[in-house]
């Protein structure tokens, strides 16, 4: 009916009408009684009243749907965490992972996930078995009946999780800066280098001299031919 309620006349709303005059008819015919029919009647009333009542509830199962198609174990495990918050964040004293206290990590659930995650203390990811922090959810552990059985199995899956998880790639390494830019001493001395070999052997280099510091003493002066 919600849907032709619009063409009440002859449209899609009087076929919707007269289907439900068809079954309150049957029904007085199957039962006899006429309290049935209004009994059934009112069923239908509340259901088509209802659809104008409920608010966004469709919308909202959608969206409930959407959500767990979508969720994954750490997702689920960060509800589950948000539920427990309330309590939580009192009973960890001034424990700590790594430097940030537990009671604190309960207002971000995914820094508190990132930090049993990267601690191999507590977890190593895709091994329940041999992660520290299932171990202590035992009845030998000091959490033993913190969670219920459906709750510990969410912890497990969620180790598994990350063992499967795609992992992020290391950064290349950044390219070596750029060698800084030359001056022209720097320039100059690059071609000495390349031309020496020929102008050693020129006779004029055997005899010019030059005069500057004594590379081999610091503050004195030497004065060596060209060639040299």
């Amino acid at each position: 009916m919600h849907v032709g309620i619009d063409n009440a006349a002859n449209g899609h709303g009087a076929k919707a009408m007269r289907a439900v005059e068809m079954y309150l008819d049957r029904v007085r015919q199957q039962s006899g009684s006429e309290e049935e029919v209004q009994r059934q009647w009112k069923r239908i009333w509340n259901g088509f009243v209802a659809f104008e009542t409920t608010g966004t509830l469709a919308e909202d199962i959608r969206q409930l749907i959407m959500d767990r198609r979508n969720s994954t174990p750490e997702t689920d495990l960060i509800d589950m965490i948000n539920q427990k918050k309330a309590y939580g964040r009192f009973n960890h004293g001034s424990k700590t992972i790594q430097g940030e206290l537990i009671n604190d990590l309960f207002e971000d659930p995914q820094l508190l996930l990132d930090k049993l995650s990267g601690d191999k203390r507590y977890i190593t990811p895709g091994d329940p078995v041999n992660s520290g922090f299932l171990q202590k959810l035992t009845f030998d552990g000091p959490m033993y009946k913190v969670f219920s059985d459906d709750e510990i199995e969410l912890w497990r899956r969620w180790v598994v999780w990350l063992g499967a998880k795609p992992q992020p790639q290391p950064k290349p390494p950044a390219p070596a800066p750029a060698p800084p830019a030359q001056g022209p001493a720097q320039l100059m001395a690059a071609l000495i280098a390349a031309l020496k070999n020929d102008q050693l052997g020129a006779s004029a280099h055997q005899h010019y001299t030059l005069k500057g510091p004594d590379p081999n003493n610091p503050g004195q002066q030497v004065t060596q031919p060209v060639s040299w």
